[in-house]
């Protein structure tokens, strides 16, 4: 059944953006972050009390998901 959507404002969008009827979604494009703890907190007032911090980014299996075949 086909999807009627009304008026829309889109600021910004970081992944998919979806009206209607779908038949796949795939990722266009593919990042991967290994950051420390509180790297990515944000916002007013954040406390963070962080004795030690190892961050890991060892990945044995090397490709996690490609966007080969997705134009």
């Amino acid at each position: 059944m086909p999807a009627f959507v009304g008026p829309m404002e889109v600021e910004s969008v970081s992944g998919v953006f979806k009206v209607g009827d779908t038949f796949t979604i795939s990722p266009k494009s593919v990042l991967k972050s290994a950051v420390g703890a509180g790297a990515l907190s944000n916002g007013d007032g954040n406390q963070l009390v962080n004795r030690r911090n190892v961050t890991n980014d060892y990945d044995a299996d090397v490709i996690d998901q490609t966007d080969a075949l997705n134009a």
